[in-house]
């Protein structure tokens, strides 16, 4: 089964974030929680920042994607600062997708590295960044 997650920004600026996997027969999707129960940063999603915002975004990517409600807290604000907080924030509206996959992998590198140097070497190639972490970005058409 194949996972990735979407981000959108609607036009009203409105972040939402969904959870759809696929397999054989059919692709099906749902609106992932904000987490509030593990941490709460804040009321709403965002990204392209280093604010309560985008953590609350990465904590619940994170708790979604690992299944593991104590290393999703452990590591949700470094995934903000080497992933969350790099995504461009296009004015509305707009899209990123990326893989459960791409998320496992950076935390992985985060428990090995930390998050610093994760996070600087993200900055330095974006490109390799990108690819690293499975990731698309579109704006979507008005």
């Amino acid at each position: 089964m194949s996972v990735t997650f979407l981000i959108e920004r609607h036009p009203s600026g409105h972040v939402v974030a969904e959870r759809r996997w696929f397999d054989l027969d059919a692709m099906e999707w749902r609106i992932i929680p904000p987490r509030r129960d593990l941490e709460n940063h804040s009321e709403d999603f965002d990204f392209g920042y280093e604010g309560s915002s985008p953590a609350q975004l990465a904590l619940a990517l994170l708790a979604d994607a690992l299944d593991d409600d104590a290393r999703a807290l452990l590591h949700h604000q470094g995934f903000k600062h080497a992933v969350v907080a790099r995504w461009a924030a296009p004015p509305a509206p707009c899209k990123i997708e990326i893989t459960r996959l791409g998320i496992v992998r950076v935390v992985e590198k985060i428990e090995r590295y930390g998050w610093r140097k994760v996070t600087q070497q993200f900055s330095r190639d974006r490109d390799y960044a990108d690819n690293f972490i499975g990731l698309s970005a579109f704006r979507t058409r008005k």
